[in-house]
């Protein structure tokens, strides 16, 4: 009997010390870091993921109308602070730049860069560095001023020809518009141009798809890292996408050596989506906007990098556009990469941060009347451009400003003043009082209008 109970205490006691480890690891997993900013209560291991069923902007906007415009969550088995104002942002990029350079490390990210090798998504070090110098001189030397004005320019008639063959007619612009930014990249970067039905073109386009449609909101390893041992449909197919994605990105460079001749984005194809869209649901900013082409650059000649600071209101009308569809709502994830603080808190290193840009760019204290498109956010009472208005941050800012902000502002501005300057873009008469712009819910990422159909209308 004595042995009976001494036996029956010890697995009592080692089940207790179970159920105390269990306990204190849980308790672990769930407690914020001291001094962390405050916000909804984590499960283990996959945190607050299950509450986030939306938008990723949306999501957040209403957490903070909750915990304030700092709040926490925890992504997987990774605390994030979600910044939803621009005084927090600012704090975080700007005063202490280097402290939030970092990006976060996830398992697609890491498959998509082939080991964070490209600029996006490696994290802030003495290698990034030296490739985002050698990126920006890049784009400076080859896509800025008069160059850049013969790169646009030399897509111009084959997205003129496409928008021919489909004048009057309801068609998807996406395609269309896509190609001429496509293009514009591909002699950038390969020395050549696609033909609209072109199969490599197709393939580029389609692969951009998948990626934000299928993997847009990431894979499950992202968020319990252990699973990626655990094989897989949707992970063994972002696997055999990237490496097939890279193989005929290496066939390009390589035949680009052979053939390179000195002469001679996706962010960029979203904004003239939006472009379209909104200028179909407003006719009458489209025609001011085509009044001020013809009275400024006339129809005799296409516009150039010079007639920026000309066209005071098709400026205002392309930078409405990027604050009000908001491409990339919540930015690119950073990451501190030290011990650091903000605000009041404590911010441990390797915390995700986001920007929750769409909230700025919907701020009432930045923006009168902000969720409706107005063009007159960005000019002054004198009716010149207001080029940097506080709470306008569609490319972010720090040192993690996205790269190619100044070529990608100057292409839009050519192909959106272009655009205007020749056509006329409706609804089609079967979706009169009924067309909305719907978007794309497969990305926690982008933010971008679904396919929709339009009706292009040559001006002359």
């Amino acid at each position: 009997m004595l042995e009976y109970i001494i036996s029956s205490l010890n697995t009592s006691t080692i089940l207790l010390m179970v159920a105390s480890s269990l306990a204190y690891v849980w308790y672990r997993n769930v407690s914020r870091p001291a001094g962390f900013p405050p916000g909804p209560t984590a499960l283990p291991v996959v945190g607050n993921i299950f509450e986030l069923k939306g938008p990723l902007h949306e999501e957040f906007n209403k957490l903070a109308k909750k915990y304030g415009d700092i709040f926490s969550i925890k992504i997987g088995n990774n605390w994030a602070v979600i910044l939803n104002n621009l005084e927090f942002a600012k704090e975080a990029f700007l005063k202490k730049p280097v402290e939030f350079a970092g990006r976060p490390e996830s398992y697609s990210a890491e498959v998509f860069s082939q080991g964070y090798k490209d600029i996006a998504l490696s994290t802030y070090n003495d290698t990034w560095k030296l490739h985002r110098k050698i990126g920006h001189s890049a784009i400076r030397h080859f896509a800025s001023g008069k160059r850049l004005d013969k790169l646009v320019h030399s897509v111009l008639p084959k997205l003129s020809r496409a928008l021919d063959e489909n004048e009057g007619k309801s068609f998807e612009p996406k395609e269309v518009l896509g190609v001429s930014v496509y293009n514009i990249l591909a002699t950038m970067c390969f020395g050549h141009e696609y033909s609209l039905g072109d199969p490599k073109l197709k393939y580029f386009i389609d692969f951009n798809k998948t990626i934000i449609d299928e993997f847009g909101n990431g894979v499950p390893a992202d968020y319990v890292p252990i699973l990626k041992y655990v094989p897989d449909k949707k992970t063994k197919k972002m696997h055999e996408m990237t490496e097939e994605f890279h193989g005929e990105l290496q066939k390009e460079v390589e035949a680009h050596k052979e053939n390179y001749d000195p002469a001679g984005t996706d962010t960029t194809t979203t904004s003239l989506h939006w472009s379209v869209a909104l200028m179909a649901q407003h006719p009458e900013i489209q025609e001011k906007i085509a009044e001020e082409m013809d009275r400024v650059v006339g129809r005799d000649r296409l516009p150039s990098i010079e007639d920026r600071g000309k066209l005071p209101y098709t400026e205002a009308c392309m930078y409405e556009m990027l604050r009000y569809g908001s491409s990339v709502p919540v930015g690119v994830p950073h990451t501190t990469i030290e011990d650091t603080t903000l605000g009041n808190y404590a911010i441990p290193k390797d915390t995700w941060i986001f920007v929750n840009h769409w909230a700025i760019h919907r701020s009432e204290k930045f923006w009168d009347e902000p969720f409706k498109f107005k063009p007159e956010h960005f000019l002054d009472t004198s009716g010149e451009v207001r080029q940097h208005p506080e709470g306008f941050l569609p490319f972010s800012f720090g040192r993690r400003v996205c790269l190619g902000e100044a070529f990608a502002k100057a292409e839009i501005f050519l192909l959106f003043s272009w655009l205007f300057q020749h056509y006329t873009f409706s609804i089609p008469p079967e979706q009169e009082g009924t067309f909305e712009i719907k978007l794309v819910t497969g990305s926690a990422i982008v933010h971008q209008p679904d396919d929709f159909y339009i009706v292009a209308k040559k001006r002359f």
